[in-house]
């Protein structure tokens, strides 16, 4: 047992036997003293039964201290095998348990930072979208993934310089991605795959002159000429 707390207990012993004295020196050897009057009243009964209550709690508590005293030493050899296993397993795995402690401590304090708990909150509310994100990433080849890093960061660097010219933007207000333009795109396309699939038959001037009898090649030749013709308005 420590000292401070076998100088407490005799403290305490010391003030019960000057409290039992008092107490003894209480007893109703007049039934008509000061005292035994006293001793009658409820409000003193109450007190002292409160007094008895609060010397079993102290007793209780000394005994708890006394019992963990007993055991510090065990308690402090088991936390230094453990500090020891711990350090043991670091050092086999190459790990600075001073280094790497000191970073695990500065990112902690980086993560409480109201500005990264502000990130997490909001992180956390979107989880659906995380989850789903994470999904997608799952069913990525680990190369794929790797390539489209890559090369994803070239593009996107010159995707960058791209959008702040003048003629991106000219490009963007054309309406060429407009949904009329793109379905027609879409429809040219259509012809483009189709006419592909056919063998293409030779035909000089005489034939050109002919074909042109075919509403559809006039209407194609006509829009061609249309286009030329605005074209060369902005060469």
């Amino acid at each position: 047992m420590s000292t401070e707390i076998t100088d407490a207990l005799n403290r305490i012993a010391s003030r019960l036997d000057a409290l039992e004295k008092k107490v003894d020196g209480m007893s109703p050897t007049a039934s008509d003293g000061p005292i035994s009057a006293k001793l009658q009243d409820d409000q003193v009964a109450e007190r002292l039964g409160r007094l008895l209550d609060r010397l079993d709690e102290v007793e209780r508590t000394l005994d708890t201290a006394s019992s963990l005293a007993a055991k510090a030493p065990l308690i402090a050899e088991a936390a230094g095998e453990g500090v020891n296993y711990m350090v043991g397993v670091a050092a086999e795995r190459g790990i600075d348990p001073i280094e790497q402690g000191s970073a695990a401590f500065d990112l902690a304090l980086r993560l409480a930072e109201p500005k990264t708990m502000s990130l997490a909150t909001r992180m956390f509310e979107h989880m659906d979208s995380v989850e789903l994100l994470v999904a997608v990433l799952d069913d990525v080849e680990p190369e794929d993934l790797k390539t489209l890093t890559q090369e994803g960061t070239a593009t996107a660097r010159k995707l960058a310089v791209l959008l702040r010219t003048s003629e991106f933007k000219t490009f963007m207000d054309s309406g060429l991605l407009d949904a009329g333009t793109v379905g027609f795109a879409g429809t040219a396309s259509t012809a483009l795959v189709e006419a592909r699939s056919q063998t293409p038959t030779p035909v000089g001037p005489f034939g050109a002159f002919m074909a042109m009898r075919d509403a559809r090649v006039g209407k194609a030749l006509g829009f061609a000429l249309e286009v030329a013709k605005r074209f060369g308005e902005r060469l």
